[in-house]
């Protein structure tokens, strides 16, 4: 047997936290964490792999990011902001340009996975104040992904059983965002988003031969993602105001394609380009 198994694991934390005491106290607390994950892997044109075997070609791509801010204040006014960005960018991409030949099975997949972690809170106490969570326009949780498997108009793939993949499985996004103002006349602002951004395809180009004397199992699919998104604002004070939003943005595209001229000989053609649905929480609340 033949295999190939690689694991990129990129990952970033960042921590912020600012506390304040005083006539008047203003304070602000940010964290950024920028991931940026690759896996390449090419089996180039004009190369030859053949066993007696199984072959199995399975890098993985994986990216990770924490970021958590925490302000607090007191005295006659405060103003106090804690912000977080969690920004993830995967690119796998597995190509097959040359020849492989397998006595039993052949599996050649590409695959990402994602997780990412921001936790922003705020709080103060004075006769007037604000206190704000995540409340600005370049904060919050984002994922850019492509993951591609590319089978060249040069390649020759066979095998008894051939399965060739595209994922984007296995991964979570959360956003947590809290803010609390306690005192005279108040407001306290909390905001959580998480954008996500992907593209899982698997691409046949013009010349591309597989043969599966059985079988061929061509797949693109997202699978196994949560997503989180909380948001509290609250306040105890008199003549104070609160506010919370919460969203979840999600773009996803799962494709096969085939150009003309690509040749494909087997007892079985299975192709899906699947999504499985999120488990997602979106959760604004207030009080006060």
């Amino acid at each position: 047997d033949f295999v190939l198994t690689t694991l990129s694991n990129a990952g970033g934390v960042a921590d912020a936290t600012t506390r304040g005491l005083g006539f008047v106290s203003v304070g602000s607390a940010r964290a950024v964490a920028n991931v940026t994950a690759t896996t390449t892997v090419t089996l180039g044109l004009g190369s030859t792999l053949t066993t007696g075997g199984s072959v199995t070609i399975a890098p993985v791509n994986h990216a990770q990011g924490e970021a958590y801010a925490q302000s607090s204040a007191g005295g006659l006014g405060h103003g106090v902001g804690s912000e977080t960005q969690v920004s993830l960018t995967t690119t796998a991409t597995t190509s097959l340009l040359g020849t492989v030949i397998a006595t039993d099975d052949l599996a050649a997949t590409s695959t990402s996975r994602a997780h990412a972690n921001s936790e922003a809170r705020a709080s103060g106490a004075s006769f007037a104040g604000s206190s704000s969570a995540n409340d600005c326009g370049n904060c919050h949780v984002t994922l850019n992904d492509t993951t591609k498997l590319v089978v060249g108009g040069s390649a020759y793939l066979q095998a008894d059983n051939v399965r060739l993949g595209a994922y984007l499985r296995d991964s979570q996004l959360r956003e947590y965002t809290r803010a609390h103002a306690d005192g005279g006349f108040e407001d306290s602002d909390a905001d959580s988003r998480i954008t996500v951004s992907s593209t899982v395809a698997v691409e046949l180009l013009t010349g591309a031969k597989i043969v599966g004397y059985q079988t061929v199992d061509i797949v693109a699919s997202h699978q196994a993602f949560m997503l989180i998104s909380d948001a509290r604002a609250t306040c105890g004070c008199f003549g104070g105001d609160s506010d919370s939003d919460s969203n979840i943005v999600y773009n996803a595209t799962s494709s096969v394609t085939a150009q003309p001229g690509v040749t494909i000989r087997t007892a079985t053609l299975t192709v899906s380009a699947l999504q499985d649905l999120p488990r997602w929480t979106n959760n604004p609340s207030r009080s006060g």
